[in-house]
């Protein structure tokens, strides 16, 4: 049986349109090995990773501020991707009000 995946929208109605794209290239031209992650301020060595498909994925995101107006600057695609996660399940404990079966 074939996944059936929710359409999340097109990149550019999720904030990630052309404009987005030309700054990372440019964030991504600039960037140097061993410079600090937006996040975490550790230093970033690796441009690229290879996944577990043996495609290769991009080791850092241009990531954006917490209202989304504006970047902070590259950082690694973990500390991005978990900040976002954090903030999204911030936001649904707020609004559903739901609790945590365990404290």
């Amino acid at each position: 049986m074939a996944a059936r995946r929710r359409h999340r929208g097109t990149t550019t109605e999720r904030g990630y349109g052309s404009p987005h794209q030309r700054r990372q290239r440019q964030s991504l031209a600039a960037w140097k090995p061993g410079d600090q992650c937006a996040h975490c301020g550790q230093p970033m060595w690796y441009r690229w990773l290879i996944d577990g498909t043996g495609h290769r994925v991009s080791a850092m995101h241009l990531a954006h501020n917490a209202d989304r107006t504006g970047y902070l600057g590259l950082a690694h695609a973990f500390c991005n991707l978990s900040d976002g996660g954090r903030r999204a399940q911030a936001q649904r404990s707020v609004t559903t009000g739901w609790q945590r079966s365990r404290v």
